[in-house]
């Protein structure tokens, strides 16, 4: 979970880096802390919706799933997925990317890299550690799509009007969906400082 910090907190905890890299005095082992304090500025950084021609273009992307329907990110209880983060702060961090006609949404639970899958009896959507196909079938406009299993040709959804789990099923509703991603070509040195300092910590998990 990214908590969020304020900007006097940022500025401190870049100030505390500056001084480091400026000191000709030798890190102490307490400097893998400062590592930390960097890796959790990373909610001050700003974010966009990933557009249609982005997502073709099969570059990997880093971000947060978002449900139009619900107005809310998705994230996890357990294995089970659900949209109910109404901020990035709770919310599960994804990489997309799209291999060919597939969608490829991945994230790290405990260290062990987990896909976005669902059970085949019931659809309810869930982490799992292998990956079956998942397809964008329409693009609503250019940042809002939908998410087709191909394989039974169902969308993904969440359950109903006030159920936020979501499932892969012919019944679902709120299937138009948005991700929200951090523009690197726009990051300034200390953003760029955050965010690759956030990914080497979270490398794993």
């Amino acid at each position: 979970m990214i908590m969020p910090v304020s900007v006097e907190y940022r500025q401190e905890v870049l100030k505390k880096v500056r001084e480091t890299h400026g000191s000709t005095a030798k890190p102490r082992e307490e400097a893998v802390d400062l590592d930390r304090e960097l890796a959790s500025l990373y909610s001050t950084l700003g974010l966009a919706w990933l557009a249609q021609s982005q997502y073709d273009s099969g570059s990997p992307f880093r971000g947060y799933l978002y449900n139009v329907g619900f107005d809310t990110y998705v994230t996890n209880d357990g294995v089970w997925l659900y949209s109910s983060s109404a901020t990035t702060d709770g919310a599960l961090l994804w990489t997309l990317q799209k291999n060919g006609q597939n969608l490829y949404l991945s994230t790290f639970v405990d260290g062990t890299q987990m896909y976005f899958n669902w059970r085949n009896s019931t659809g309810a959507c869930k982490l799992y550690p292998t990956y079956d196909p998942i397809t964008v079938n329409r693009w609503i406009s250019d940042n809002i799509f939908m998410m087709l299993n191909p394989s039974v040709n169902e969308q993904i959804g969440t359950w109903s009007p006030s159920d936020n789990e979501l499932y892969n099923r012919a019944n679902v509703v709120n299937t138009d969906f948005r991700f929200s991603y951090i523009p690197q070509e726009s990051l300034s040195a200390d953003d760029r400082l955050i965010y690759d300092t956030y990914l080497k910590e979270n490398s794993s998990g």
